[in-house]
Order: structure tokens, then C-alpha cells, then sequence
């Protein structure tokens, strides 16, 4: 009997224990935190992490001059040019992978759905006659041309037809 009360006393130890971590950082914290990592989970399992770990190194790689680093796409306090290079993957990891809105700005920090809607809607009404636009175009395509090389020699096969195909589960 000792050996269950000491069982029962390990666990009531840790009940105490997330009880008081809940409190410190709140509920809303960590339900943010759970969907976070519900989504890791679903892009691990349907190997939409190599894909998109691969955009991201091309987006960072893409803006390296400016000492971009890829931990920074996921912070709300960074700013400025961090802000560009994150619209820039995000509108690649929208055209390579059937992902929703809901999850996406989920994988990156949380952001509401309307974050990555934005970024989509503004994409489209670029204009290649834009100075500042062109620039952006101009990375996008060298960028996008990389990751086509890259999704055709994953597996040996066209994985992004694969990829594409697959339908995410539900918001």
C-alpha cells in the first residue's frame, strides 16, 4: 500500500504544480500554446515541416543582409523588414501547401486568420510596375523557383501534387 500512497502523492504533487504553472501564465496562454502545438503535430505528420522549414531558410536565406533569423517570423515584437520576410513566407507556404488561413497564422505566433488574409489579398493586387512591389515579386519568384526543384526532388516523386491534393483537417 505504501508503494500506491506514494504513487498518489507523486501525483497530487503534480496536479499542485500545473495548478500553480496555470495561474502563473494563465489559461488563455496555454491554450495558445496547445494549439500551437497542435498544428507542429499536423504538419509533422503530413511532412509539411520539411517543406516548410525549407521556405523558411530560402526566405531568410533570401534576405540574409539583413541579419534575419528564422525564430524571428514568429516573434510579435519584431518589426520592420522581419515584417516583409514573414509576409514573403508566408505567401509561399499558402501556395505550396493546403493549409487554411486559421492554421497558419496559428503556426506562426498565433496571429488571428485574418493576419495571413490580409497578406493573400495584398499579394494578389501587387504590381509588377511598383518599385517596391517588383523587388518583392522579383524574390518571390527566384525563391519559389528554388522550392519547385526542391518538391520535385523530395521522395524522387512530384510530392507537390501530393502535397496539394492533401486536404488539411478542419479550422
Amino acid at each position: 500500500m505504501d508503494s500506491k500512497n506514494n504513487v498518489q502523492s507523486k501525483i497530487n504533487k503534480v496536479f499542485s504544480l500545473m495548478t500553480k504553472a496555470l495561474k502563473k501564465i494563465g489559461y488563455v496562454e496555454l491554450e495558445s500554446v496547445l494549439k500551437t502545438l497542435i498544428v507542429e503535430e499536423e504538419f509533422e505528420e503530413k511532412k509539411y515541416d520539411i517543406i516548410v522549414n525549407y521556405i523558411l531558410d530560402c526566405v531568410v536565406e533570401e534576405w540574409k543582409d539583413h541579419k534575419i533569423k528564422k525564430e524571428d517570423l514568429f516573434q510579435y515584437e519584431k518589426r520592420g523588414e522581419v515584417t516583409v520576410v514573414r509576409k514573403m513566407a508566408v505567401i509561399l507556404i499558402k501556395e505550396n501547401i493546403d493549409i487554411s488561413d486559421t492554421k497558419l497564422s496559428t503556426y506562426f505566433g498565433n496571429r488571428c486568420r485574418q493576419v495571413v488574409y490580409g497578406i493573400m489579398t495584398e499579394y494578389r493586387k501587387m504590381d509588377i510596375g511598383d518599385r517596391f512591389d517588383s523587388k518583392f515579386l522579383e524574390k518571390h519568384n527566384r525563391i519559389k523557383e528554388k522550392i519547385v526543384l526542391f518538391l520535385e526532388n523530395l521522395d524522387g516523386d512530384s510530392s507537390q501534387e501530393k502535397i496539394k491534393k492533401e486536404k488539411p483537417s478542419s479550422k
